[in-house]
């Protein structure tokens, strides 16, 4: 395990560290608080760019700086808005949306491959307002290169833990037997064995892979889709070593690319808002030299995912609501070591059936007729309690530990604008938008708070984007969290070391359930992962999901 990595206040889509007051007055940084310091992971193979942090809206943000006593007023608002949003009782809002979970989780794996603030901010911060963004290091690359699954590659003496001896071959852990179900499977992350604080944690590039369960499980898909590629070339070409690793890079990243540009964002985005930030002139990411990572999309934009998470799932064939019961999202932390769970490797009783996660009607082999757990819709009201989490990495002030909260007040931290502001903005630039009127706003659980605060008028970015979704009623984003995440990764993906943009003429070799496509089931599907406690071996009668 690196060394100089720590844990971080992080949840679902990439949550950088928040500072907020103490109850003196003077801002605290609680992961400095905490003791617990998080440098950068390495960058991708032959990539040493460097990768600010900056902002998509600069004449949009807030510039001054706010006194102390109005920040505090600031704040103190803010957490009235993320409590309300945070309720003791689910209401009608809380609703499923056509989405299946699975996306959810890529979508963390994707914010953790793009974006990583490895900035370690003083603890008694002069002010809150405004970060400077020049001093915010940002620990990834301006690429989808997946330096979070490769690290350095297999040539650097600080990446060489992640391979096999031949250097091409990503490692892949063991699980535990369990009641049950006995035998072991190669379907966990590899786990330090050394006897001390490292032991059971995660070898891999980016620890925060390791956070929950559903995402660590996420990466072992990803690095067993390495190792089948890289099986799949060595059969039809007479490669080894170093081109063999180079080749089945190239192929994994580009395949990857494409599921995020063909798979993930038009489930997320409107397709024409996607289309417009892919073919037009690149407006805020000219060339690789200028990319960066907005805070906008960092902050705000693509923080939609926390709404999308359930408060439990459909897990495989021993962990299903006929059999036994749904496992709760708070029970997912209890498996991995990033989130103070288990130190030993995972027993094989928790792997996960992706059958419950993604549709994979397209693909003829795979059966079974499972429940499909399905995210839940895009919107302003939680179920999310990580506060309830006992070893989660929480703020001292138990007024700050909501997520929502932490959202929030880290989005007042950057200095974000206003969701009224970029609507504007974006409105002048030519583009069509419909800004939230101060009724469909005030058409919310949350309207008292709103008009308490003036939040109506000057609504939190964060806040405004999960609104135009609610608002959407197809699980999509709107107008502005949509134009944000679709130019972001427009940028992304044209200035990524390898990209798909950049080689027009690339389509999927690998086999898929639609020829010319590739999708996250087929990804799956290649890696041998789907359902691994029913593939690999022979269930006796009453132990499969009904």
């Amino acid at each position: 395990m690196d060394k100089h990595y720590g844990r971080q206040i992080y949840f679902m889509v990439g949550e950088e560290p928040i500072v907020v007051p103490s109850s003196s007055g003077c801002p605290v940084n609680h992961l400095a608080a905490a003791g617990k310091g998080l440098t950068a992971p390495p960058p991708a193979v032959d990539e040493t760019r460097d990768f600010k942090f900056g902002r998509m809206f600069p004449k949009l943000s807030a510039r001054n700086r706010v006194p102390k006593a109005q920040q505090i007023k600031d704040v103190e608002a803010l957490v009235g808005l993320g409590n309300a949003m945070n309720p003791k009782d689910v209401n009608v809002y809380d609703e499923d949306s056509s989405i299946p979970s699975g996306y959810t989780y890529l979508g963390q794996f994707i914010a953790h491959e793009i974006t990583f603030d490895k900035t370690k901010i003083k603890e008694n911060f002069p002010t809150l307002m405004i970060a400077d963004l020049r001093t915010i290091e940002q620990g990834r690359t301006p690429s989808i290169d997946l330096d979070s699954l490769y690290g350095l590659g297999p040539q650097a003496k600080e990446s060489q833990q992640y391979y096999e001896a031949d250097g091409v071959q990503l490692k892949i852990g063991s699980t535990l037997p369990s009641d049950g179900y006995g035998a072991i499977l190669q379907n966990d992350l590899l786990r330090s064995s050394v006897k001390d604080e490292s032991f059971g944690q995660a070898l891999i590039p980016d620890p925060r892979n390791d956070e929950n369960l559903l995402i660590a499980q996420t990466h072992v898909a990803l690095i067993e889709f390495h190792n089948k590629v890289v099986e799949k070339i060595k059969k039809e070409q007479e490669l080894s070593g170093p081109e063999l690793f180079k080749k089945a890079q190239e192929c994994v990243i580009k395949h990857f690319q494409w599921i995020v540009l063909h798979d993930f964002l038009p489930r997320m985005i409107d397709e024409t808002t996607l289309n417009d930030a892919l073919n037009s002139t690149p407006e805020f990411f000219q060339n690789a030299e200028k990319m960066f990572m907005p805070v906008e999309f960092s902050g705000a934009a693509f923080r939609f995912g926390h709404s999308m998470v359930r408060d439990s799932y459909e897990l495989n064939m021993l962990h299903n609501s006929v059999r036994s019961r749904k496992v709760s999202i708070n029970e997912f932390f209890a498996f991995t070591n990033f989130s103070g769970g288990n130190k030993k490797s995972l027993e094989n009783q928790w792997v996960v059936d992706w059958r419950h996660f993604y549709d994979f009607s397209g693909i003829r082999k795979v059966t079974g007729n499972l429940p499909l757990n399905l995210a839940k819709s895009i919107d302003t009201t939680f179920n999310l309690k990580i506060e309830t989490l006992p070893n989660y990495p929480h703020p001292q002030d138990k007024k700050y530990k909501p997520l929502t909260v932490r959202n929030l007040v880290h989005g007042y931290a950057l200095g974000l604008p206003c969701g009224q502001k970029v609507a504007d903005f974006i409105l002048k630039s030519g583009r069509t938008v419909e800004p939230l009127s101060k009724k469909v706003l005030l058409d919310s659980p949350h309207a008292d708070v709103l008009r308490k605060y003036g939040f109506e008028e000057r609504t939190p970015l964060w806040y405004y984007i999960l609104k135009e979704a609610e608002r959407s009623g197809d699980s999509r984003l709107g107008d502005v969290g949509g134009f944000i995440v679709a130019q972001t990764f427009a940028g992304i993906l044209s200035n990524s070391v390898i990209s798909i943009l950049r080689d027009k003429d690339w389509r999927p070799s690998l086999p898929a359930h639609q020829p010319g496509h590739f999708a996250m089931i087929d990804l799956l599907n290649v890696a041998e992962v789907i359902d691994p406690m029913g593939q690999y071996h022979n269930l006796t009668e009453g132990q499969g999901t009904p």
